[in-house]
């Protein structure tokens, strides 16, 4: 097992996904205090993860995301013509 604080891990997430792929375990401290531990997927679970969300979300450890998300494709705008300073000072009175 190696332990990591949650700065580090951001800062050099590829790296530490390397060493989890290769076996280790990781422990994820925040302010010194354990917070996580990443671990290799195992067998059914590297290639099950819909599954495993569903399960997850049935037991209630974590809520599955609604509607379209922040990957979908964004609405289009559709302008009035009008300069957008004009809008802001309409905005404001």
């Amino acid at each position: 097992m190696f332990t990591v604080g949650t700065h580090e891990l951001k800062d050099r997430l590829p790296h530490y996904l390397r060493l989890v792929r290769q076996g280790m375990t990781l422990i994820v401290t925040d302010r010194g205090k354990p917070v996580a531990v990443v671990k290799p997927a195992q067998g059914d679970e590297a290639g099950d993860l819909t599954g495993q969300l569903a399960h997850l979300a049935t037991e209630g450890e974590i809520t599955l995301p609604r509607g379209q998300g922040f990957l979908a494709k964004p609405p289009s705008i559709k302008g009035s013509g009008k300069p957008l300073s004009e809008l802001v000072r309409e905005g404001r009175r």
